[in-house]
């Protein structure tokens, strides 16, 4: 991941479905959806990684983002539908604290979480919000984030860096301890920290990262 990712410039669209990591180690992706989340709004995929691709709730509110009122926001209240996309804004408080950063693009552009700097409930540009094709745009400091979306696409579906990092991961057949995995994360101005997790969703989260945890896969990030 590109250490500085530069102007925004021209729409590049992903080569694969990895966006990029969200700062409690789980992926960010963006393809069709599948409608089948857990309770934290996730999922794992035929590589068994687990993932995200809409706003996740558990991740989320603990970082103080404001959120819907049940994990369950893109089902209608029947319970045996998608949501409407038209109505799914409605659930979310419709305006909240700043977010924070929550993860890092392939191209090295920070993701937010669902508010702007101004506190404001992001929309896509298909629904009439602010936000560009790419669910990114501009702060009040004209520094460019992508952003978590309460719409299709709800991820960036496209990323606009000069230079696009790599995701790469490997398999291996040893089960995950009960006890949860240790590992280490190399931030490159915040030097290593070592943290554990029991879950990738529910472990605690500090100001700048928390647990990572995977299922039966390893997953890397290189800054560069």
């Amino acid at each position: 991941i590109p250490k500085v990712p530069g102007a925004p410039g021209e729409k590049k669209l992903l080569e694969g479905d990895v966006v990029g990591m969200m700062f409690n180690g789980v992926i960010l992706d963006s393809h069709k959806q599948t409608w089948a989340y857990d309770m934290c709004n996730g999922h794992s995929d035929e590589n068994h990684q687990y993932h995200y691709h809409i706003p996740q709730s558990c991740y989320l509110e603990s970082l103080g983002v404001a959120f819907a009122d049940s994990p369950n926001w893109w089902i209608n209240d029947a319970g045996d539908q998608v949501r409407k996309f038209d109505e799914m804004a409605a659930q979310f408080p419709a305006t909240g604290p700043a977010s924070p950063v929550i993860g890092m693009a392939l191209d090295g552009h920070p993701i937010y979480g669902l508010y702007d700097d101004k506190g404001d409930l992001q929309r896509s540009k298909a629904f009439g919000g602010s936000l560009d094709e790419c669910n990114g745009k501009m702060d009040s400091q004209n520094n460019y984030g992508y952003y978590l979306s309460v719409d299709p696409p709800f991820s960036p579906a496209c990323l606009k860096g000069s230079t696009i990092g790599t995701f790469e991961y490997s398999t291996y057949n040893k089960a995950c301890p009960k006890e949860g995995i240790k590992n280490t994360i190399q931030f490159p101005s915040d030097g290593e920290v070592e943290v554990e997790a029991d879950d990738p969703s529910s472990a605690p989260i500090s100001i700048h990262l928390s647990a990572v945890a995977s299922l039966v896969a390893y997953a890397s990030a290189f800054f560069f």
